[in-house]
């Protein structure tokens, strides 16, 4: 074999590798397309399951009036029977709907469906939030073939005009001789209507019986609310520290039954913790 003839061979085999070397390099650097079999939901900003239903009527953070309108659409198989259920649950746990959206178009169908309802709630309780939740219907009962879309809202304020009674709970004359046989006995007070109704009843408490009443209350004076918060049913109150020498035990437990009494007069709330400046360890403890 001549010179030239192993010069040409050589040029071929170096540049079979330098293509190779490319391919190689080529292919590697190519981006890894994504695995389209793990299954993904399609999402909005607002968190809405916008594959299955789309809430156009509330959006997300608005204020609810006393009378509004949910509309929207969702897939046929969101509905059972032409319907779903909704609810709209305060943050204090309250419910204030428990009602469902019925469609009139045809809902057998995979497709979308629109619905739209007018609902009408009062918000007796104060609360300022609360969620808005529209379930898939389920009539299996299976968890499974459970799903929801919750929208939180704002509650609306509009229930702030005209006035309204609460009851606040003071002590009858004691039977016998023991502060221990003290009686509760409610008053009614009328008070503008407000958000905090369980907060202005407290301050109606605490500023004590009228002499026409002829009550006594074991509340020390000067004892001031600090603040309170209802929450699932519970409500948390806070006092200053005139509160945590209420003088015996048996006038700690008249101050109690006073504050629990008052505060449990409203449906939403089953269960009372008193403290004071934020420490409820021993407060109102026989």
């Amino acid at each position: 074999m001549n010179i030239k003839m192993k010069g040409l061979i050589i040029l071929i085999a170096t540049i079979i590798v330098l293509w190779l070397g490319f391919s190689m390099f080529t292919n590697n650097s190519k981006e890894i397309p994504p695995d389209t079999n793990i299954p993904t939901e399609e999402v909005d900003n607002e968190g809405k399951k916008t594959d299955l239903i789309v809430v156009e009527k509330p959006t997300q953070n608005s204020v609810l009036p006393s009378t509004f309108e949910v509309q929207g659409r969702a897939r046929g198989y969101w509905f059972f029977e032409a319907s779903f259920p909704v609810r709209l649950v305060a943050d204090d746990g309250t419910v204030l709907i428990n009602s469902y959206i019925m469609t009139d178009s045809e809902w057998m169908t995979e497709q979308f469906v629109p619905f739209k309802k007018t609902f009408t709630y009062e918000n007796k309780t104060g609360a300022e939030r609360g969620n808005l939740i529209l379930e898939k219907d389920n009539p299996s009962g299976l968890p499974e073939n459970a799903d929801s879309l919750t929208i939180p809202v704002r509650l609306s304020s509009s229930l702030n005009t005209g006035n309204i009674d609460v009851k606040v709970y003071f002590n009858k004359a004691m039977i016998g001789t023991q502060s221990c046989d003290n009686i509760q006995s409610a008053v009614t007070r009328t008070i503008p209507q407000t958000l905090g109704v369980a907060r202005v009843a407290l301050l109606e408490l605490l500023k004590g019986p009228i002499s026409s009443e002829n009550l006594s209350t074991s509340i020390p004076v000067g004892t001031a609310l600090n603040k309170i918060e209802v929450r699932n049913g519970t409500a948390y109150a806070d006092f200053n520290s005139k509160l945590q020498n209420p003088g015996g035990s048996c006038n700690a437990l008249a101050i109690r039954a006073q504050i629990e009494d008052t505060l449990k007069q409203f449906s939403t709330i089953k269960n009372v913790v008193i403290s004071v400046n934020g420490q409820t360890e021993g407060i109102l403890e026989p």
